[in-house]
């Protein structure tokens, strides 16, 4: 089987990527992909989910995340083991349909080998933040079942660039002034 871009005229042979299925699916499509696997736990807990594959770019270093679960995977995320470690095990095991969301971060753009100490105006700084928005995806493989996809899709846009949309921008501060300070750190703001 062979996959062809016709806009781009490249093309892909399937026989070609038998052993790392996953490296032509890193070149198929823009968006990080994940494969996580249901791992039980008993007592009569769900199971918990563990990276097991993926095509990542951005994300996170895919090697060091290798077999992890969600839990260790979101270690870095405040309030996720209190909060939604567990109910997000229930949701994975009890997936049926796809599911989607976005989650959003605040970057400052630096120039390679740039110093994080610069001296710059208020506007200057503001002209350099951007917002990050991931549209995440999850689906069961329907032959697997015991197997998740999650997939990102990052968008990247100047914060300057709300100025154009107010009520994008009424709704962008609703949601910061609802988070708690551990995750507006998180989140680069």
């Amino acid at each position: 089987m062979v996959f062809h871009s016709l806009h781009e005229g490249l093309s892909w042979r399937l026989a070609e990527h038998h052993a790392c299925p996953v490296a032509l699916v890193g070149q198929l499509v823009q968006e990080d992909v994940c494969l996580m696997r249901a791992a039980p736990r008993g007592g009569g807990r769900p199971p918990r989910h563990l990276f097991v594959a993926g095509a990542v770019l951005e994300s996170f270093d895919p090697v060091d995340k290798h077999m992890l679960p969600m839990l260790e995977l979101h270690r870095p995320v405040p309030g996720y083991a209190e909060d939604l470690g567990d109910s997000m095990d229930r949701a994975f095991h009890a997936l049926r349909r796809p599911l989607w969301r976005a989650n959003f971060s605040f970057m400052e753009w630096r120039e390679e080998g740039e110093s994080e100490d610069l001296d710059v105006s208020d506007q200057e700084l503001l002209e350099r933040v951007y917002i990050k928005v991931e549209y995440e995806t999850l689906r069961r493989l329907p032959q697997h079942s015991d197997h998740l996809v999650f997939t990102i899709r990052p968008h990247v846009c100047p914060v300057t660039d709300f100025a154009a949309a107010p009520r994008a921008c009424a709704a962008l501060a609703a949601e910061l002034r609802g988070l708690s300070a551990a995750l507006l750190e998180y989140r680069g703001f």
